[in-house]
């Protein structure tokens, strides 16, 4: 069925169509139909709800997938005053998750408050926020919000500011807004494998008065993953890889890299981590791969603001067919670049805002143009591919 349903999307791409004292560690407890030409000039919507795929009758007489619902969470506040100030307090935990990042295909990573990618925090510029981040996992951890100016002891660097937060501990972040724009928060320990791990979510703060013109927003968080990366707990020993907190799954025999084993011990650091060498076979819009992409819906004549998050460690090149946008912020500042686009890069850690005029009424692939990215396993189509779709 899925090599059927490969085949399908082949032939349409082809086509083009509560509080505690901050700053502190705390505890806490595709089947073809016969068509006539005149019936094929548009594509029908065939939407189902709840987990199922949402299907469109294509030009080409398929019943094409085109997604699958996948929205992303929001983390709602609770607003306190201390001293006659107001302050958002937002509430992430730091949990072991175990998610379908592609059909058939399940990964272990950690998320916040169980979810990959965390939920979005959105705020104002000026607000005064609290993050409180508590740990229920057996590895430790920080919170780092990338983009905003802070104290060094809210900015999440273990070591510099603060000690990792262990397991059963929680610690508290809080500062002031200042810089808006587009951004996000990740882990700092061990910085390339948690993050790899799915230790990341949107940061989106707002100005006081956008000057920006849209009719909808969207938020794209894209990412790598290397889908045979197992992560063993210490309690979950697997036979020949006793001494591995991490291990590289393999065919037959499990085999080892020197790199994989424990390295001597560094005298300029803290700590001394497990080498970490990923091999990346899946690639993630918002912590899912097509066909489990969420489409991009549109009306005709909207403007629609598109935040892309680069979280991952290779540079991704965001593609629509048919459309022009204009680049409108980077890296959460403003700035004015006219010409019209219909590629962009987004290198790793970095965001790019768009808005994208919806006036050709269709369904339109919208993805990565390093095509080897719109993969699933090394096999098209799958990865950082998803559809502009127009509704009424």
């Amino acid at each position: 069925m899925f090599r059927k349903f490969i085949v399908i999307v082949l032939i349409v791409l082809v086509a083009s169509v509560p509080a505690v004292a901050f700053g502190q560690n705390e505890q806490f407890t595709g089947k073809a139909h016969d068509m006539e030409p005149e019936q094929m000039h548009d594509m029908k919507l065939e939407e189902e709800s709840g987990d199922k795929y949402i299907k469109a009758l294509s030009p080409a007489g398929f019943d094409l997938v085109i997604g699958k619902q996948n929205p992303l969470a929001e983390l709602k506040p609770e607003i306190i005053t201390e001293k006659g100030q107001e302050i958002k307090v937002f509430k992430l935990t730091v949990e072991d998750v175990k998610f379908e990042i592609f059909p058939d295909r399940f990964i272990e990573g950690w998320g916040f408050n169980g979810l990959i990618p965390g939920p979005t925090i959105r705020v104002k510029q000026g607000d005064r926020i609290r993050v409180i981040m508590a740990n229920n996992t057996d590895t430790e951890h920080t919170l780092h919000v990338h983009g905003q100016s802070k104290p060094v002891v809210m900015d999440g660097v273990p070591f510099l500011g603060q000690k990792p937060v262990e397991k059963g501990e929680s610690y508290t972040y809080e500062f002031t807004v200042k810089n808006v724009g587009t951004s996000w928060y990740h882990c700092h320990v061990d910085s390339a494998h948690h993050v790899d791990m799915g230790m990341y979510g949107a940061f989106i703060a707002e100005p006081k008065n956008e000057k920006l013109k849209y009719d909808r927003e969207y938020i794209m968080i894209l990412d790598e993953w290397p889908t045979g990366h197992i992560h063993v707990h210490e309690d979950m020993p697997m036979e020949g890889h006793e001494e591995h907190g991490v291990v590289t799954e393999h065919t037959g025999v499990p085999q080892h890299k020197d790199g994989m084993e424990m390295p001597a011990g560094r005298d300029w650091y803290p700590k001394t981590y497990k080498a970490y060498e990923p091999v990346y076979d899946g690639f993630t819009i918002n912590g899912r791969s097509f066909p489990f992409t969420e489409p991009v819906d549109v009306k005709e004549g909207e403007k629609v603001r598109i935040r892309f998050i680069n979280v991952g460690y290779k540079t991704h090149f965001m593609h629509t067919h048919s459309h022009k946008f204009t680049v409108v912020a980077r890296d959460g500042d403003y700035v004015n670049e006219p010409a019209k686009r219909d590629t962009v890069a987004v290198g790793p850690g970095q965001r790019v805002d768009i808005i994208l005029n919806a006036d050709n009424p269709g369904i339109w692939p919208f993805h990565c143009h390093r095509l080897d990215h719109v993969t699933n396993e090394h096999i098209y189509p799958g990865g950082m591919l998803t559809f502009i779709r127009y509704i009424d």
